[in-house]
């Protein structure tokens, strides 16, 4: 956000050796001064918010400081860099601010590793020879398969980390509370249709789902979403929900597609589902049976969510920034609302914006995050996310399970793995796997990648789909733990800006700047 530049009595001169007129020099300085004006007001107002107990998490701070320039120093966003990025205000660009122009620290916690199973190989591999059996015996076609997961949605998203000065003691914060959340549950099948998302939210009545009003409720109408109180004092799902989940999505699904394919009613098809306590009871298995004897339950095995369930392996990550970028524009429009009304005047009272961070107020927004994540998941996401599943050469497409190869290694199993091939033909009982008694840790947020929220959705689709680096473009990299991050020189707090670089306020001084669009609309993120 600054520049360097050399004093000349009657031309600029900057480190490359160009060179520019007095009067061009005399604008560029203005123009930094501005600039400065505006790093120092951010940070006057930062302090004041965090002496005053506000909770100062990375979205607030990025949607505080992005509403700020957008008002004052919009030419910004328009910045061409010699490696052709360009300024986002990126989360990146944040902590260097805070770090470096602050001198502020941040307490957040790494992503954790996911504890895998030691035998995890053999694991998989029964798992998908029992798979590949059912699709076998049962004729079972691509459509009628099904993934269910359920993921804990944040309110607040991006609240991993608290951002404070270094070395200071632990500071109050107004409304600081336990951590509010929800629980969204998706459901994939193996052709690659997404449907309809139900969702959990804390409470005993309606009056604690998002309100008719609220943003993207009449389209998720539209789109079959379920929204669902969970009864009791937390937002998981229960063994009524999961019931709730089946009869009034699952199943129509798979009713629904058995009519579109030409099937009988008494068509078998494959409901994969995760080693949850409630999921796995003897109840939720026998009511199963009772209302739905045509839906084969097959469990991921217990610590291997990570690697064999597609909604995990390919969903989750793009699905959670999607939301990420959807509740980031939320804060953006809100903060810049609130400075709105202030436009005339040369100071403005950061310690007025105080974002709204109560519960209703994000629930009723968490509906239009999930369309807008609805919208996000492709179909040929959805088709990766299950071939990503990886059993020793084979994965959970439907190319694979019903593949000559597959079929051999079903008729030699009485062979390679005569325990095995009893089990799955009944003859004896199966070993028992680890039953997951919570339905989320206490830390599930460490499990989630760090991906910043101005990285398009498009881009972390695309690196979870190649698998690697070659997958990400210019401007773009793998951060230590393991999250995409923008690296182009425009997010730097102290760049050397040659003469064709700078902005054309200055290089153009008849130029009129028209209002800066990038924040506003539907367009607030570039991509």
């Amino acid at each position: 956000m600054a520049w360097t530049l050399t004093k000349k009595p009657e031309a600029a001169e900057y480190s490359n050796g160009k060179t520019l007129s007095l009067r061009a020099y005399q604008r560029a300085l203005h123009l930094a001064a501005n600039q400065l004006v505006l790093e120092f007001s951010i940070m006057r107002h930062l302090r004041r918010l965090r002496a005053l107990g506000a909770p100062l998490h990375l979205v607030s701070i990025r949607a505080i400081m992005v509403a700020a320039i957008e008002k004052d120093q919009p030419h910004l966003f328009d910045r061409l860099m010699p490696d052709g990025s360009e300024f986002h205000c990126s989360d990146s660009f944040v902590r260097k601010f805070l770090r470096n122009k602050m001198e502020w620290s941040q307490r957040a916690s790494t992503r954790a590793a996911q504890k895998i199973p030691a035998n995890h190989p053999e694991l998989l591999m029964a798992a998908f020879l029992c798979e590949a059996m059912a699709v076998r015996d049962h004729a079972i076609p691509a459509e009628l398969c099904v993934n269910t997961d359920q993921t804990q949605i944040v309110y607040q998203q991006g609240t991993k980390t608290t951002w404070d000065e270094k070395g200071a003691k632990q500071v109050a914060t107004v409304g600081q509370e336990e951590k509010r959340a929800f629980t969204l549950v998706p459901s994939i099948s193996r052709s690659g249709d997404k449907l309809p998302f139900q969702a959990i939210f804390s409470g005993k009545t309606d009056a604690s789902l998002p309100r008719l009003g609220s943003r993207g409720y009449r389209e998720a109408e539209g789109l079959g979403f379920k929204l669902e109180p969970s009864i009791n004092g937390s937002y998981w799902s229960t063994h009524k929900t999961m019931l709730k989940l089946v009869d009034d999505i699952i199943a129509p699904y798979f009713e629904r597609r058995k009519a579109e394919l030409g099937l009988p009613a008494t068509q078998c098809s494959i409901w994969a589902i995760d080693l949850w306590s409630v999921q796995r009871s003897e109840a939720f298995r026998t009511e199963m049976k009772r209302r739905h004897p045509t839906i084969i339950i097959l469990y991921i095995p217990g610590g291997c969510t990570g690697l064999y369930q597609p909604l995990d392996v390919g969903i989750q990550r793009p699905l959670k920034q999607s939301m990420r970028h959807s509740c980031h524009k939320d804060v953006v429009a809100e903060a810049t609302a609130l400075l709105k009304h202030k436009e005339g005047e040369d100071e403005v009272d950061f310690s007025l914006i105080k974002l709204d961070t109560t519960q209703p107020t994000l629930r009723n927004r968490c509906i239009g995050w999930m369309v807008d994540a609805y919208h996000a998941i492709n179909k040929e996401l959805v088709l990766k996310a299950w071939e990503l599943c990886a059993a020793g050469p084979f994965n959970r497409s439907q190319a694979s399970l019903a593949s000559p190869a597959a079929l051999a290694a079903l008729r030699d199993l009485p062979n390679t793995n005569p325990t095995l091939h009893a089990e799955l033909n009944g003859l004896s009982t199966p070993a028992e796997d680890v039953v997951q008694k919570n339905l989320f840790s206490k830390n599930e947020e460490s499990y989630d990648y760090n991906d910043e929220s101005d990285v398009p959705v498009d881009i972390v689709i695309g690196y979870v789909m190649l698998r690697g680096l070659d997958a990400l473009p210019t401007g773009f990299a793998v951060a230590e733990d393991g999250g995409i991050v923008r690296n182009g020189t425009a997010e730097d707090t102290e760049v050397d800006v040659a003469a064709d670089d700078l902005p054309l306020a200055v290089r153009r001084p008849k130029r009129v700047l028209q209002a800066n669009t990038s924040y506003s609309g539907k367009e607030w993120e570039r991509s």
